[in-house]
């Protein structure tokens, strides 16, 4: 029976403790010399491994301005038909260009698997408006006092985060807005 061991300066393992793509040192031996008539002229050869060809498309998240958010819990979708796709790419996700408002961002990732010859599509990550309640003391209209001007309105606001700066208008008699 022929079999095969990998060589390396540490140690002598078989093929199939191959991790790493990469150049290795392959030593072919006889066990039992069941192979009879023949001599194996030569026992150590080369052997590459090359990296897998991956495509990806990273999915588009969404969130709502203000809500905590992990960013490194993005997926993607694989793209390419690549049967032996079974590792972890170890993808680091990342917003293009961020800002701390409600728009839509490009989602991005690299991976640090160096098994893998990555190609990747890039996603959306759209952050929406945050949606404010407004509840005004409970009356369906407004009232005008005796000076024709409009009572004063307490607005409670819901939904708001804790550092939002936000003002109340309202319109008087004559149309002017008043906060």
């Amino acid at each position: 029976m022929l079999t095969y061991e990998l060589l390396d300066e540490k140690q002598t393992s078989t093929l199939t403790n191959i991790k790493d793509n990469g150049n290795y040192n392959v030593k072919a031996k006889l066990v039992n010399n069941e192979i009879g008539n023949y001599t194996l002229k030569q026992t150590i050869f080369p052997l590459l491994i090359n990296k897998i060809n991956v495509e990806i498309k990273i999915d588009d998240r969404e969130v709502t301005f203000g809500d905590a958010f992990d960013i490194q819990k993005s997926t993607y979708t694989k793209v390419s038909d690549e049967k032996l796709f079974i590792e972890d790419l170890n993808l680091v996700y990342s917003i293009k260009d961020y800002q701390n408002i409600a728009s839509t961002f490009v989602l991005t990732a690299k991976s640090n698997n160096q098994n893998f010859n990555v190609t990747i599509t890039d996603g959306d990550f759209v952050v929406n408006k945050r949606v404010l309640k407004l509840i005004y003391s409970g009356k369906n209209s407004l009232e005008f006092n005796e000076n024709g001007q409009t009572e004063v309105l307490s607005v409670e606001v819901k939904n708001a985060l804790n550092d939002d700066v936000y003002s109340v208008y309202y319109l008087n008699s004559n149309n002017q807005e008043t906060v």
